[in-house]
């Protein structure tokens, strides 16, 4: 996700994400969130967890924020140090939308395979132009180094 926007959800939702920045020993929220397509969805999800953590009595609400967003074969995965039931049914509700969701730009898309499952639209699923031609690989590129690193032995042989 573009910087802006993951600094647009650390600065409007504090304490869901106030982790963001933690010890990769303790937290994955280090490492980000998933693509801007799915920017809206887990902003729509972190609007609804942080009313709901700030409903929490104060010297308990430290013990609810997120641990990792990322996505896993092609959809949304949310992770909490702690989460009520109520929470866990919302994380559950935006996990299920986002297989219908590109990840990429947010338009409508379905899951594709090819290698990494990702949620794209039609536009994102198209193969990626290759620049240039292909470098025809000969004979002529084929370098062979001989005795780099190797000691002589008493027999001769290296």
């Amino acid at each position: 996700m573009d910087k802006e926007l993951d600094d647009r959800l650390v600065e409007e939702f504090p304490n869901l994400y106030r982790n963001r920045y933690g010890d990769p020993m303790y937290t994955c929220m280090v490492w980000g969130f998933p693509g801007n397509g799915w920017f809206q969805l887990i902003y729509d999800l972190s609007a609804k967890l942080e009313k709901l953590i700030l409903q929490i009595p104060e010297p308990e609400r430290e013990l609810y924020c997120a641990a990792q967003c990322k996505e896993k074969f092609g959809g949304l995965r949310f992770y909490m140090d702690g989460a009520t039931d109520e929470m866990q049914a919302l994380i559950r509700e935006a996990e299920n939308l986002s297989w219908h969701i590109c990840e990429e730009c947010g338009a409508k898309g379905e899951r594709r395979g090819g290698g990494w499952i990702k949620v794209l639209c039609d536009e994102h699923a198209k193969p990626k132009p290759v620049s240039g031609a292909p470098k025809q690989v000969g004979l002529q590129d084929l370098h062979v180094v001989l005795g780099i690193g190797a000691e002589e032995t008493d027999d001769g042989d290296t």
